[in-house]
């Protein structure tokens, strides 16, 4: 019911946006978007590959404030191939009041490398600052993309979960740093306090590495409290410049009350923070569960084959902090952006 809502929300909200450009036809709606075919597999069992496609819609209302809506699709190349879905993944009005830029509504979460939270989440975002950067979130219902159907249940989009996440980022002479303090609650309540650095310690080289502390609400199963990642990047695909190339290595050792759900929780189920909810069935069962989170590697390398059209592709080996089962996954993908 709450998802029918919102989708509805969201057409009514693009029905005004066109009403605006009606009415001041010097405004254009922009159209971008991107479309995706990805292949995953990995030991444990996870595969799939996906056509994703997004059209992003943003029409501005004044000067000051603009409306961004994304229609996505996914279709699913192996298996059933009815397995389809499109919906509105994305509806969120941007402006600034005095000095603080606001963008309320459906919009993405993601910060810094992503190693804590990606995912898609209602409510309210705001930016201050320029050379030291602060920036709030606060909001409900964290929407994410789990690609097995058996383990979506375990966030609930229809759950009443809070989000809230303060970030400050600035510039040390070379060296981008930046903290951050996570609060979610998500049938059970993690806080997670987050430090980082990146630099160019060489010619196109660029060192970064993440440290940190979370609490959970499960004191059941003794969870560590101290994660970290480290990675190397060297140059990387420009989407616009043909034949530019580029390679990363990346170690993780990150416990499950350090993080709600990462960019690289796609990749493999191992990457998924099961720990807290014993009363959650495939958390029983499943022997990749309560292993607090996961240690190993990653190697990518991405080339742009053409404009605007890029090529990556991502090997993990990985461990569960517990009990040492392993997975070695291969994520590869094709995207083209418009």
């Amino acid at each position: 019911m709450m998802k029918k809502a919102l989708t509805l929300a969201m057409v009514l909200a693009l029905g005004v946006t066109a009403s605006a450009y009606v009415a001041n036809a010097a405004e254009p709606i922009k159209i971008s978007g991107e479309v995706r075919a990805h292949y995953g597999d990995s030991d444990v069992g996870l595969c799939h590959s996906i056509l994703r496609t997004r059209i992003n819609l943003q029409g501005q209302f004044n000067e000051n404030w603009s409306l961004t809506a994304r229609l996505q699709n996914e279709a699913n190349l192996v298996g059933d191939s009815s397995d389809e879905d499109t919906e509105f993944k994305l509806a969120y009005v941007s402006g600034k009041l005095g000095g603080v830029k606001f963008d309320a509504g459906r919009q993405s979460i993601m910060l810094n490398k992503g190693n804590i939270i990606d995912g898609i989440f209602d409510g309210v975002k705001a930016t201050y600052g320029e050379e030291v950067k602060l920036t709030v979130y606060a909001g409900s219902s964290l929407d994410i993309d789990i690609q097995e159907p058996q383990y979506k249940g375990f966030f609930s989009q229809d759950d009443a979960t809070e989000i809230f996440v303060f970030d400050a980022a600035t510039k040390l002479g070379a060296t981008d740093v930046y903290a951050t303090y996570y609060n979610a609650d998500l049938d059970y309540r993690k806080e997670i306090f987050n430090i980082g650095a990146g630099a160019e310690i060489a010619q196109d080289l660029v060192l970064n590495a993440e440290y940190a502390y979370g609490e959970s609400s499960d004191k059941k199963h003794r969870l560590s409290n101290h994660g970290w990642n480290a990675g190397l990047a060297y140059k990387g695909a420009k989407e616009r410049e043909v034949g530019t190339w580029g390679v990363s290595f990346n170690y993780f050792d990150i416990p499950a009350s350090t993080y709600i759900y990462s960019t690289n929780s796609q990749y493999s189920n191992y990457f998924i923070a099961w720990a807290e909810d014993p009363e959650w069935e495939p958390y029983n069962n499943d022997p990749k569960a309560n292993k607090d989170g996961y240690k190993g590697f990653e190697i990518a390398a991405n080339y742009t084959l053409a404009k605007n059209l890029v090529a990556t592709v991502r090997y993990f080996d990985l461990t569960t902090r517990r009990e040492d089962l392993s997975d070695q996954a291969i994520w590869s993908e094709v995207v083209y952006r418009f």
